[in-house]
Protein backbone atom coordinates (compact mmCIF):
# COMPACT_ATOMS: atom_id res chain seq x y z
CA UNK A 1 0.00 0.00 0.00
CA UNK A 2 2.83 2.61 0.83
CA UNK A 3 4.46 1.77 -3.12
CA UNK A 4 0.53 2.45 -4.49
CA UNK A 5 0.45 5.76 -2.03
CA UNK A 6 4.30 6.95 -2.91
CA UNK A 7 2.78 6.40 -6.79
CA UNK A 8 -0.58 8.25 -6.79
CA UNK A 9 1.58 11.15 -5.41
CA UNK A 10 4.55 11.30 -7.54
CA UNK A 11 1.58 11.18 -11.02
CA UNK A 12 -0.32 13.92 -8.96
CA UNK A 13 2.84 16.12 -8.55
CA UNK A 14 3.58 15.61 -12.52
CA UNK A 15 0.06 16.49 -13.70
CA UNK A 16 0.39 19.36 -11.76
CA UNK A 17 3.12 20.18 -12.91
CA UNK A 18 2.61 20.10 -16.35
CA UNK A 19 -0.49 21.60 -15.74
CA UNK A 20 1.53 24.79 -14.61
CA UNK A 21 1.60 27.64 -16.81
CA UNK A 22 5.25 29.13 -17.92
CA UNK A 23 5.80 32.88 -17.32
CA UNK A 24 5.78 34.61 -20.18
CA UNK A 25 8.79 36.53 -21.66
CA UNK A 26 9.03 39.86 -21.58
CA UNK A 27 7.83 42.00 -24.46
CA UNK A 28 10.51 43.80 -26.15
CA UNK A 29 10.84 46.13 -28.82
CA UNK A 30 13.73 45.71 -31.15
CA UNK A 31 15.80 48.19 -33.26
CA UNK A 32 15.50 48.33 -36.60
CA UNK A 33 18.23 47.00 -38.41
CA UNK A 34 20.48 49.43 -40.87
CA UNK A 35 20.92 48.29 -44.00
CA UNK A 36 24.02 48.53 -46.18
CA UNK A 37 22.88 51.59 -48.55
CA UNK A 38 23.52 50.55 -52.51
CA UNK A 39 24.58 47.06 -51.21
CA UNK A 40 21.74 45.49 -54.05
CA UNK A 41 23.65 47.42 -56.83
CA UNK A 42 23.62 45.45 -60.31
CA UNK A 43 27.33 44.50 -61.60
CA UNK A 44 28.23 46.75 -64.83
CA UNK A 45 29.00 45.61 -68.25
CA UNK A 46 32.87 45.77 -68.95
CA UNK A 47 32.80 48.45 -71.85
CA UNK A 48 29.92 50.40 -69.41
CA UNK A 49 32.32 49.98 -66.32
CA UNK A 50 35.50 51.14 -68.81
CA UNK A 51 34.06 54.33 -70.07
CA UNK A 52 32.73 55.31 -66.85
CA UNK A 53 35.76 55.01 -65.00
CA UNK A 54 37.67 56.52 -67.60
CA UNK A 55 35.06 59.37 -68.00
CA UNK A 56 35.43 59.97 -64.06
CA UNK A 57 39.17 60.14 -64.40
CA UNK A 58 38.94 62.19 -67.50
CA UNK A 59 36.49 64.19 -65.64
CA UNK A 60 38.52 65.38 -62.40
CA UNK A 61 41.49 65.95 -64.67
CA UNK A 62 39.14 68.66 -67.18
CA UNK A 63 37.72 69.89 -63.60
CA UNK A 64 41.40 70.54 -62.16
CA UNK A 65 42.77 72.14 -65.41
CA UNK A 66 39.28 74.52 -65.40
CA UNK A 67 40.39 75.49 -61.77
CA UNK A 68 43.73 76.01 -61.89
CA UNK A 69 43.73 79.37 -63.13
CA UNK A 70 41.80 80.57 -59.95
CA UNK A 71 42.40 78.26 -57.22
CA UNK A 72 41.91 79.32 -54.09
CA UNK A 73 40.42 82.88 -55.75
CA UNK A 74 37.53 84.20 -54.27
CA UNK A 75 34.24 84.35 -55.86
CA UNK A 76 34.85 88.49 -56.48
CA UNK A 77 37.84 88.20 -57.39
CA UNK A 78 37.35 85.52 -60.40
CA UNK A 79 34.24 87.55 -61.46
CA UNK A 80 36.55 90.97 -61.48
CA UNK A 81 39.04 89.11 -63.69
CA UNK A 82 37.41 86.33 -65.58
CA UNK A 83 33.64 87.17 -65.36
CA UNK A 84 32.25 83.68 -65.71
CA UNK A 85 34.59 80.55 -66.19
CA UNK A 86 33.17 77.93 -69.15
CA UNK A 87 36.06 76.53 -70.82
CA UNK A 88 39.69 76.20 -70.30
CA UNK A 89 41.26 79.08 -70.05
CA UNK A 90 45.52 79.64 -69.30
CA UNK A 91 46.83 78.97 -66.17
CA UNK A 92 48.46 82.25 -65.32
CA UNK A 93 50.06 81.62 -61.90
CA UNK A 94 53.84 81.02 -60.11
CA UNK A 95 54.78 77.63 -59.74
CA UNK A 96 54.37 75.78 -56.57
CA UNK A 97 54.52 72.33 -55.27
CA UNK A 98 51.17 71.71 -54.55
CA UNK A 99 50.08 73.87 -57.65
CA UNK A 100 51.36 73.54 -61.40
CA UNK A 101 55.07 72.57 -61.45
CA UNK A 102 56.22 75.53 -64.14
CA UNK A 103 55.04 79.68 -64.10
CA UNK A 104 52.42 80.95 -66.73
CA UNK A 105 51.05 77.29 -68.65
CA UNK A 106 48.94 76.79 -71.35
CA UNK A 107 45.39 76.15 -71.13
CA UNK A 108 44.80 72.36 -69.73
CA UNK A 109 47.60 72.05 -66.71
CA UNK A 110 46.23 70.46 -64.10
CA UNK A 111 47.70 70.80 -60.37
CA UNK A 112 48.10 68.40 -57.42
CA UNK A 113 44.52 67.12 -57.84
CA UNK A 114 45.39 64.91 -60.62
CA UNK A 115 48.84 64.03 -59.66
CA UNK A 116 47.19 62.23 -57.08
CA UNK A 117 44.92 60.50 -58.74
CA UNK A 118 47.67 59.68 -60.88
CA UNK A 119 49.48 58.72 -58.21
CA UNK A 120 46.77 57.07 -56.92
CA UNK A 121 45.99 54.86 -59.90
CA UNK A 122 49.26 53.41 -59.95
CA UNK A 123 49.20 51.97 -56.34
CA UNK A 124 45.99 50.50 -57.16
CA UNK A 125 47.55 48.97 -60.06
CA UNK A 126 50.04 47.52 -57.86
CA UNK A 127 48.40 46.56 -54.73
CA UNK A 128 44.90 46.03 -56.53
CA UNK A 129 44.53 42.55 -54.04
CA UNK A 130 46.42 43.73 -51.53
CA UNK A 131 45.14 47.20 -50.10
CA UNK A 132 46.55 48.46 -47.45
CA UNK A 133 47.74 51.64 -45.15
CA UNK A 134 50.90 49.81 -44.82
CA UNK A 135 51.51 49.09 -49.24
CA UNK A 136 50.24 53.21 -49.38
CA UNK A 137 52.67 54.61 -47.05
CA UNK A 138 55.09 52.65 -48.42
CA UNK A 139 53.93 53.67 -52.08
CA UNK A 140 54.66 57.45 -50.71
CA UNK A 141 58.02 56.26 -49.24
CA UNK A 142 59.34 54.75 -52.39
CA UNK A 143 58.30 57.78 -54.26
CA UNK A 144 60.00 60.20 -52.52
CA UNK A 145 63.50 58.37 -52.25
CA UNK A 146 63.17 58.35 -55.51
CA UNK A 147 62.44 62.12 -56.20
CA UNK A 148 64.93 62.68 -52.84
CA UNK A 149 67.40 60.39 -54.73
CA UNK A 150 67.74 62.77 -57.85
CA UNK A 151 68.91 66.02 -56.02
CA UNK A 152 72.34 64.54 -56.11
CA UNK A 153 71.93 63.87 -59.24
CA UNK A 154 75.07 65.62 -61.87
CA UNK A 155 72.96 67.93 -63.84
CA UNK A 156 71.95 69.39 -60.39
CA UNK A 157 75.09 70.01 -59.14
CA UNK A 158 76.21 71.63 -62.26
CA UNK A 159 73.26 73.46 -63.29
CA UNK A 160 71.39 75.45 -60.73
CA UNK A 161 68.35 75.78 -62.73
CA UNK A 162 67.63 72.03 -62.76
CA UNK A 163 66.84 71.62 -58.92
CA UNK A 164 63.75 73.77 -59.78
CA UNK A 165 62.24 71.04 -61.21
CA UNK A 166 63.18 68.41 -58.33
CA UNK A 167 62.51 69.98 -56.16
CA UNK A 168 58.89 70.35 -57.18
CA UNK A 169 58.44 66.67 -56.92
CA UNK A 170 59.96 66.63 -53.87
CA UNK A 171 58.43 69.26 -52.13
CA UNK A 172 55.03 67.77 -53.28
CA UNK A 173 55.18 64.89 -51.62
CA UNK A 174 57.38 65.64 -48.54
CA UNK A 175 54.40 66.46 -45.82
CA UNK A 176 52.61 62.99 -47.19
CA UNK A 177 56.21 61.20 -46.62
CA UNK A 178 56.73 62.47 -42.91
CA UNK A 179 53.72 60.95 -42.07
CA UNK A 180 54.22 58.04 -44.22
CA UNK A 181 57.23 57.05 -42.27
CA UNK A 182 55.84 57.59 -39.12
CA UNK A 183 52.86 55.25 -39.83
CA UNK A 184 55.49 52.89 -40.41
CA UNK A 185 57.37 53.43 -37.05
CA UNK A 186 54.37 53.19 -35.03
CA UNK A 187 50.60 54.54 -33.30
CA UNK A 188 52.88 57.11 -31.25
CA UNK A 189 55.49 58.60 -34.12
CA UNK A 190 52.15 58.24 -36.19
CA UNK A 191 50.05 60.42 -34.04
CA UNK A 192 52.68 63.20 -33.94
CA UNK A 193 53.14 63.13 -37.51
CA UNK A 194 49.53 63.21 -38.14
CA UNK A 195 48.62 66.60 -35.87
CA UNK A 196 51.18 68.69 -37.64
CA UNK A 197 50.60 67.60 -41.46
CA UNK A 198 50.17 70.89 -42.85
CA UNK A 199 50.15 72.60 -39.76
CA UNK A 200 46.88 70.33 -38.33
CA UNK A 201 44.42 71.70 -40.44
CA UNK A 202 41.51 70.06 -41.37
CA UNK A 203 42.70 69.47 -44.51
CA UNK A 204 40.47 67.20 -45.99
CA UNK A 205 43.42 65.85 -48.15
CA UNK A 206 42.13 62.05 -48.49
CA UNK A 207 39.89 64.05 -51.07
CA UNK A 208 42.70 64.42 -53.37
CA UNK A 209 42.73 60.37 -53.78
CA UNK A 210 40.36 58.45 -52.21
CA UNK A 211 37.32 59.09 -55.17
CA UNK A 212 39.52 56.62 -56.54
CA UNK A 213 38.21 54.00 -54.26
CA UNK A 214 34.87 54.44 -55.57
CA UNK A 215 36.12 53.23 -58.69
CA UNK A 216 37.18 50.23 -57.54
CA UNK A 217 34.82 48.51 -54.74
CA UNK A 218 31.50 47.25 -55.21
CA UNK A 219 29.08 49.24 -53.01
CA UNK A 220 29.24 52.66 -51.25
CA UNK A 221 29.92 51.18 -47.35
CA UNK A 222 32.89 48.83 -49.17
CA UNK A 223 33.81 52.31 -50.84
CA UNK A 224 33.42 54.61 -47.29
CA UNK A 225 35.74 51.53 -45.25
CA UNK A 226 38.91 51.49 -47.99
CA UNK A 227 38.70 54.78 -48.38
CA UNK A 228 38.52 55.56 -44.44
CA UNK A 229 41.39 53.25 -43.74
CA UNK A 230 43.57 55.05 -46.07
CA UNK A 231 43.20 58.63 -45.12
CA UNK A 232 46.33 58.43 -42.71
CA UNK A 233 46.51 62.56 -42.95
CA UNK A 234 43.22 63.06 -41.81
CA UNK A 235 42.09 63.75 -38.43
CA UNK A 236 38.38 64.00 -36.99
CA UNK A 237 35.13 64.46 -39.27
CA UNK A 238 38.03 65.11 -42.36
CA UNK A 239 38.34 61.69 -42.08
CA UNK A 240 34.26 60.89 -42.28
CA UNK A 241 34.67 63.61 -45.12
CA UNK A 242 37.42 61.76 -47.31
CA UNK A 243 35.47 58.23 -46.97
CA UNK A 244 32.13 59.89 -47.69
CA UNK A 245 33.56 61.23 -50.90
CA UNK A 246 34.59 57.26 -52.09
CA UNK A 247 31.24 56.33 -51.03
CA UNK A 248 29.64 58.75 -53.50
CA UNK A 249 31.98 57.92 -56.47
CA UNK A 250 30.53 54.75 -56.21
CA UNK A 251 27.06 55.33 -56.40
CA UNK A 252 27.75 57.68 -59.18
CA UNK A 253 28.63 54.68 -61.10
CA UNK A 254 25.32 53.26 -61.05
CA UNK A 255 22.88 56.70 -61.67
CA UNK A 256 22.96 59.87 -61.75
CA UNK A 257 19.74 61.30 -59.92
CA UNK A 258 21.27 63.59 -57.11
CA UNK A 259 18.40 62.58 -54.76
CA UNK A 260 19.97 58.45 -54.38
CA UNK A 261 23.65 60.35 -54.91
CA UNK A 262 22.86 62.45 -51.90
CA UNK A 263 21.05 59.81 -49.75
CA UNK A 264 24.49 57.88 -49.84
CA UNK A 265 26.19 60.59 -47.36
CA UNK A 266 22.82 60.04 -45.33
CA UNK A 267 22.80 56.33 -45.56
CA UNK A 268 26.75 55.74 -45.41
CA UNK A 269 27.63 55.99 -41.60
CA UNK A 270 29.79 52.20 -40.73
CA UNK A 271 31.61 53.79 -38.08
CA UNK A 272 28.36 55.80 -36.49
CA UNK A 273 29.58 59.19 -37.05
CA UNK A 274 26.05 60.43 -36.07
CA UNK A 275 25.98 58.78 -32.73
CA UNK A 276 28.17 61.54 -31.71
CA UNK A 277 26.72 63.37 -28.92
CA UNK A 278 26.20 67.47 -28.88
CA UNK A 279 27.06 67.98 -32.75
CA UNK A 280 26.18 65.02 -34.38
CA UNK A 281 27.58 64.70 -37.98
CA UNK A 282 29.69 67.21 -39.15
CA UNK A 283 30.17 65.81 -42.33
CA UNK A 284 26.90 65.31 -43.04
CA UNK A 285 26.06 69.42 -41.93
CA UNK A 286 29.17 69.95 -44.58
CA UNK A 287 27.24 68.13 -47.75
CA UNK A 288 24.03 69.79 -47.03
CA UNK A 289 25.08 72.91 -46.64
CA UNK A 290 27.29 72.50 -50.00
CA UNK A 291 24.08 71.03 -51.56
CA UNK A 292 21.93 74.47 -50.17
CA UNK A 293 25.17 77.01 -51.42
CA UNK A 294 24.54 75.27 -55.06
CA UNK A 295 20.83 75.70 -54.88
CA UNK A 296 21.28 79.08 -53.74
CA UNK A 297 23.70 80.31 -56.58
CA UNK A 298 21.45 78.29 -59.29
CA UNK A 299 18.63 80.51 -57.96
CA UNK A 300 20.32 83.63 -58.20
CA UNK A 301 22.17 82.71 -61.59
CA UNK A 302 18.66 81.78 -62.89
CA UNK A 303 17.65 85.62 -61.87
CA UNK A 304 20.17 87.43 -62.98
CA UNK A 305 19.74 85.93 -66.73
CA UNK A 306 16.18 86.58 -66.41
CA UNK A 307 17.28 90.53 -65.57
CA UNK A 308 19.48 90.08 -68.18
CA UNK A 309 17.15 88.88 -71.20
CA UNK A 310 14.83 91.88 -70.15
CA UNK A 311 17.17 94.59 -70.09
CA UNK A 312 19.09 93.73 -73.73
CA UNK A 313 15.70 93.00 -75.03
CA UNK A 314 14.78 96.47 -74.76
CA UNK A 315 18.46 97.80 -76.19
CA UNK A 316 18.49 96.07 -79.56
CA UNK A 317 18.80 98.03 -82.41
CA UNK A 318 16.87 97.58 -85.14
CA UNK A 319 17.14 95.00 -87.41
CA UNK A 320 19.95 93.24 -84.68
CA UNK A 321 19.10 89.63 -84.30
CA UNK A 322 18.32 89.12 -80.23
CA UNK A 323 21.10 87.91 -78.35
CA UNK A 324 20.74 83.96 -77.50
CA UNK A 325 21.25 82.80 -73.68
CA UNK A 326 22.06 78.83 -73.50
CA UNK A 327 20.05 77.36 -70.89
CA UNK A 328 19.04 73.68 -70.90
CA UNK A 329 21.95 71.40 -69.34
CA UNK A 330 21.81 68.20 -70.88
CA UNK A 331 21.66 65.37 -68.38
CA UNK A 332 24.98 64.52 -67.20
CA UNK A 333 26.33 67.29 -65.94
CA UNK A 334 28.94 67.42 -69.08
CA UNK A 335 28.70 71.23 -69.47
CA UNK A 336 26.53 71.62 -72.58
CA UNK A 337 23.28 73.29 -73.02
CA UNK A 338 20.30 72.31 -75.94
CA UNK A 339 17.76 75.17 -75.15
CA UNK A 340 17.81 78.83 -75.53
CA UNK A 341 16.24 82.08 -74.33
CA UNK A 342 15.82 84.63 -77.07
CA UNK A 343 13.27 87.70 -77.34
CA UNK A 344 10.28 86.74 -79.78
CA UNK A 345 10.97 82.65 -79.41
CA UNK A 346 9.04 79.81 -77.14
CA UNK A 347 10.60 79.97 -73.95
CA UNK A 348 13.38 77.25 -73.36
CA UNK A 349 13.52 76.88 -77.30
CA UNK A 350 15.63 74.33 -78.73
CA UNK A 351 18.72 75.57 -80.57
CA UNK A 352 19.99 72.66 -82.79
CA UNK A 353 21.06 71.88 -86.13
CA UNK A 354 18.01 71.76 -88.85
CA UNK A 355 17.86 68.27 -90.51
CA UNK A 356 17.60 68.24 -94.44
CA UNK A 357 14.53 66.40 -95.26
CA UNK A 358 14.07 64.26 -97.97
CA UNK A 359 10.54 63.23 -98.48
CA UNK A 360 9.82 65.23 -95.25
CA UNK A 361 12.24 62.39 -93.78
CA UNK A 362 15.41 63.30 -92.04
CA UNK A 363 18.27 62.45 -94.22
CA UNK A 364 21.03 60.19 -92.41
CA UNK A 365 23.11 59.01 -95.17
CA UNK A 366 25.73 59.12 -96.37
CA UNK A 367 26.71 59.69 -92.85
CA UNK A 368 28.42 62.90 -93.15
CA UNK A 369 27.24 66.03 -90.94
CA UNK A 370 27.24 68.11 -94.46
CA UNK A 371 24.93 65.81 -95.95
CA UNK A 372 22.70 65.74 -92.71
CA UNK A 373 22.53 68.99 -91.68
CA UNK A 374 21.60 72.44 -93.66
CA UNK A 375 24.85 74.63 -94.17
CA UNK A 376 23.41 78.09 -92.48
CA UNK A 377 25.96 80.12 -93.73
CA UNK A 378 27.08 78.15 -96.02
CA UNK A 379 31.07 78.05 -95.70
CA UNK A 380 31.08 74.34 -95.97
CA UNK A 381 31.22 73.01 -92.49
CA UNK A 382 28.71 72.08 -90.00
CA UNK A 383 29.56 73.80 -87.00
CA UNK A 384 28.09 76.36 -83.96
CA UNK A 385 27.60 79.00 -86.80
CA UNK A 386 24.90 76.70 -87.64
CA UNK A 387 22.91 76.08 -85.03
CA UNK A 388 19.49 77.47 -85.01
CA UNK A 389 16.14 77.84 -83.19
CA UNK A 390 14.10 75.56 -84.45
CA UNK A 391 11.71 73.98 -82.07
CA UNK A 392 9.32 74.62 -79.13
CA UNK A 393 9.27 72.43 -76.05
CA UNK A 394 5.87 73.54 -75.45
CA UNK A 395 3.11 71.34 -77.23
CA UNK A 396 0.72 72.55 -79.13
CA UNK A 397 -2.08 70.98 -77.35
CA UNK A 398 -3.01 69.91 -74.28
CA UNK A 399 -5.65 67.26 -74.29
CA UNK A 400 -7.29 65.32 -70.78
CA UNK A 401 -10.02 63.31 -70.34
CA UNK A 402 -11.85 62.16 -66.76
CA UNK A 403 -14.43 59.05 -66.25
CA UNK A 404 -16.47 58.11 -64.00
CA UNK A 405 -18.16 54.60 -63.26
CA UNK A 406 -19.99 52.42 -60.63
CA UNK A 407 -20.98 49.01 -60.63
CA UNK A 408 -23.43 46.62 -58.32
Amino acid sequence: MTIKRNFYAIAAILVFASCKQEKPEAFQLSIPEQPSYGAEMPGLDSAVYYNKVLGALVGSAIGDAMGTSTEMWSRTDIRRKYGYLNTLSPAIRPKSPEGTWNNNLPAGSGTDDTRWKAFTANYLKQFRWDLSPQNFTQSILSYYENAARDLSDQAVKRYPDALDSTLQRVDWIREWARVSRAYQEGPEAYEMARDRFYGGEMSCAGMLYTPMFGLITSNPESAYTTAYQHALFDIGYARDISGLVAALTQMALHTQDSDSLLNTAVFTDPYQYQDSRLVGRIALQQFESARDYVRKARLESAETLRNKVNLDAQNIPQGDEPPIFNVGGISGDIGQTIQVLQVNQSINSFYTYEHILESSVPKFSPLSPINMYVDQNEDGLINENDLVVNQSPAPNWILGFTGNSSYK
